[in-house]
Order: C-alpha cells, then structure tokens, then sequence
C-alpha cells in the first residue's frame, strides 16, 4: 500500500483506498482513443467503452477505481524516472485499466476424435489443440499463450496406426494452500471473456 500511496501523491495514479470499480468518464475516452491511435480500433471494445458495477454491499465507492491518471502514459515512459518497485506497481495497474476496456481474446480450439477396434475390443482417442486467433487483452493482462500446433484434418477421414504404445499420466496434486501472491487486490479487475471458435472432427 505504500508504493501506491507514493504513485497517488506523485499523480501516477488515482486515489488507491478504495474498492470501487467505477471508471471516470474522461479516462474511458482517453483510454479508447489511445487504444484506437496505437493497436487499431480492432483492440477497442467492440460495444464501446465498458462500465462495471461493484458487487459488495459495502464497497468503498465514494472514489473511483484505481487506474493511472492518464490513460496515454505507459510504463515505459516512466523508467528511470520512478523506483523499479513503483513502476512495476504502475505497469500492473496501468495494463489492468487499459485492458478493461479492450476486445475479447479470440482462441482456436480444434477437437479430434479417434476410434479404433482391437483384439479386446474398441479404443477411443482424443486429441486437442488451441491456438490463440486473435490476442484481444491478452496483449495487456498476461503473456500471449505460445501458438500450439492445433490438429488439422478432414472430418471422416481414415487413418492407419503405424505404432501403439499404453501408458498412464498421473495428475499432479494441486497444493492445498496456494501460495499468496503481492498485489492479489489487483489481480481481480474486470476483463473481458475470451472467445472459443471450436472445430471437432471425428474419425473412425
């Protein structure tokens, strides 16, 4: 909380104890505008500027959410100007506030099925790949996934086995705990959904 009390009295960003989702009018242009002049306006909201609306019966919504004072200052433009803590508290705020209000994520998702009859009866098989069509938000809130190969082929289509091999994959146990991470407040701002466009194929 102290390095956003530091970015607040220096006017990086907007008052920082609250927990209001609200988004001021002029940032909402601003943010679109820059959105629109740097990535296209395929990056913009398609349905305009998004407003939220807080969920907590007790929400401190007398201050407007967190976000930088100006929608056009990128992290980059404070380096070396500001501590390397403080700017790493700004870019996560700055990148949360400008994906807000950016297009959904665009995600490939290809399914394929694959029977095959054998001594001791039928086997099913699947396989699954997903490749990322458009990165939307993505591009802000979280490194873009790294493009799989997605399987491709015709549907009804008949393959041949060259080779088998049976084996099992335990799944790795999750901790009971996960571990708490700094500026979790910060993790949870709204974002838009992302989209699947799904290809199944099935053969036999």
């Amino acid at each position: 909380m102290m390095l956003a009390q530091h970015l607040y009295e220096r006017g990086f960003i907007t008052y920082m104890r609250t927990d209001s989702v609200n988004l001021a009018e002029k940032f909402l242009t601003e943010s679109r505008a820059w959105l629109i002049k740097e990535l296209g306006e395929k990056y913009a909201a398609t349905e305009g500027s998004r407003r939220f609306k807080g969920k907590q019966k007790n929400a401190q919504e007398a201050h407007e959410a967190i976000r930088p004072t100006d929608a056009a200052t990128k992290p980059e433009a404070l380096e070396g100007k500001i501590e390397p803590d403080h700017l790493r508290l700004y870019d996560l705020i700055w990148r949360r506030a400008i994906a807000s209000q950016m297009s959904e994520a665009v995600l490939d998702q290809t399914s394929v099925a694959l029977t095959t009859k054998g001594n001791d009866g039928v086997y099913d098989f699947r396989a699954n790949g997903m490749i990322v069509g458009f990165d939307g938000y993505y591009k802000f809130i979280r490194p873009t996934p790294k493009k799989q190969s997605s399987p491709t082929s015709r549907r009804r289509r008949s393959l041949n086995s060259k080779n088998s091999k049976a084996f099992s994959i335990l799944p790795n146990r999750r901790p009971a705990f996960p571990t708490l991470r700094s500026l979790k407040r910060f993790e949870d701002t709204h974002r838009p959904p992302v989209h699947l466009r799904a290809d199944d194929c099935h053969h036999h």
